[in-house]
């Protein structure tokens, strides 16, 4: 490329308005769901379900109840899994991630 000035590269359209699957679940799945944020605007919680994605915190959702959005992650059916997740989002500065059942 730096020879040519030009390379065949991929592109991939990113957007919000079409999450995948793991991100806006239409059915939740069982189990315990540690909540990072709520907001009333969606764009915030992307913004953040992004964030957590990109600490590698899966899976994330957001869910919509009682006018905000949450942001979800998990869910985990062991205790000691929620108690690891939860520390790392302490750590992350996320200081008050609570558990959330659907």
């Amino acid at each position: 490329m730096a020879a040519a000035g030009t390379a065949r590269v991929e592109v991939r359209a990113i957007s919000f308005d079409e999450a995948p699957p793991a991100r806006s679940a239409v059915k939740v799945a069982e189990g315990t769901f540690l909540q990072v944020g709520a907001f009333g605007e969606r764009e915030a919680a992307e913004q953040l379900a992004g964030k957590m994605m990109a600490e590698h915190l899966q899976p994330v959702s957001v869910q919509q109840g009682g006018g905000l959005y949450k942001v979800w992650v998990g869910p985990y059916r062991d205790a000691r899994d929620i108690e690891l997740t939860t520390a790392r989002l302490i750590e992350l500065g996320y200081e008050r991630p609570h558990k959330v059942k659907p």
